[in-house]
């Protein structure tokens, strides 16, 4: 809860829903993509990194980073918003660094330059998650 200026006590929602809710989003919207970026190239079945299980296992890890990094930043910064997105874009191209190396080295099984892209776009769905939810207010007073 929190005090608005009117004295009245607004429900906050709290940083675990938050997390949650961009978790539950950026996982269901990268296993979709995934699926249909795998079906679209025709993706072999032993390129593992599209499947569910370790599309959603990177995701969390991803989303979980994104919400320490929001929660520091927001505690910290004049700005929050602003630093959060600036962090989180040098993230994301650092993130992109070792899919750019499987054009070089394909150490995966049925690793495709399509399958590499995929994985690449996996990786601006849950930017683009992280950003857009983690940072949003959650109940405005009325």
């Amino acid at each position: 809860m929190t005090i608005v200026p009117s004295g009245r006590l607004v429900p906050q929602e709290s940083a675990f829903a938050r997390t949650a809710l961009t978790l539950v989003v950026a996982g269901a919207a990268n296993v979709v993509v995934a699926r249909l970026g795998a079906a679209a190239f025709n993706v072999p079945a032993q390129f593992l990194a599209l499947q569910p299980g370790p599309v959603l296992f990177f995701t969390t890890i991803g989303v979980l980073g994104a919400a320490g990094v929001w929660a520091w930043v927001k505690r910290f910064s004049p700005a929050p918003v602003r630093w959060f997105q600036r962090v989180a874009a040098v993230t994301l191209l650092c993130s992109l660094i070792p899919d750019l190396l499987l054009f070089r080295n394909t150490p995966l099984d049925g690793t495709t330059p399509s399958a590499v892209v995929t994985l690449m776009v996996l990786h601006l769905v849950a930017y683009a998650v992280c950003v857009t939810v983690l940072p949003q207010r959650s109940r405005r007073p009325a």
